[in-house]
């Protein structure tokens, strides 16, 4: 009994190896799990397809990126990086510019939002508009 628990384990190990072996650089994410994968079923979900997940895991965007009206904050494991068009996250009742874009080459649109500060926004946009985007507390 002990002989085939062993046998299997060690069958088991050699599978996943060759499976990674054949997977890639991400192995993990090849498997449908971890971070890389939750940040691609996001994007996908935000309809977000023109994109590239940096090592660091920010994300880079050559085009423009829209936020659907009352989404909410980025979540947690979402950092962009750079985003080489627009970037508009307007009325999407957001509290934090926590995950926003380092860089925007063109607008940084944070309209109509329930932000009590900047904090988080880009160091760098062509533009920045933030008509009503205090909330005084």
């Amino acid at each position: 009994m002990n002989i085939e628990i062993n046998m299997t384990n060690k069958l088991v190990k050699e599978s996943l190896n060759i499976t990674f072996s054949r997977g890639g650089d991400d192995k993990i994410s090849s498997l449908g799990i971890g971070k890389k994968k939750m940040i691609q079923t996001w994007l996908d979900e935000m309809n977000i397809f023109d994109y590239f997940i940096n090592d660091d895991l920010t994300i880079n965007c050559p085009s423009s990126i829209c936020l659907p009206d009352n989404y909410g904050n980025l979540p947690d494991y979402i950092q962009f990086n750079e985003v080489e068009c627009n970037c508009n996250f307007r009325r999407c009742k957001m509290t934090s510019l926590k995950g926003s874009p380092y860089r925007v080459g063109g607008s940084f649109m944070v309209d109509d939002n329930k932000l009590t500060s900047l904090e988080f926004a880009p160091l760098y946009c062509q533009e920045i508009s933030i008509l009503n985007y205090l909330t005084w507390v």
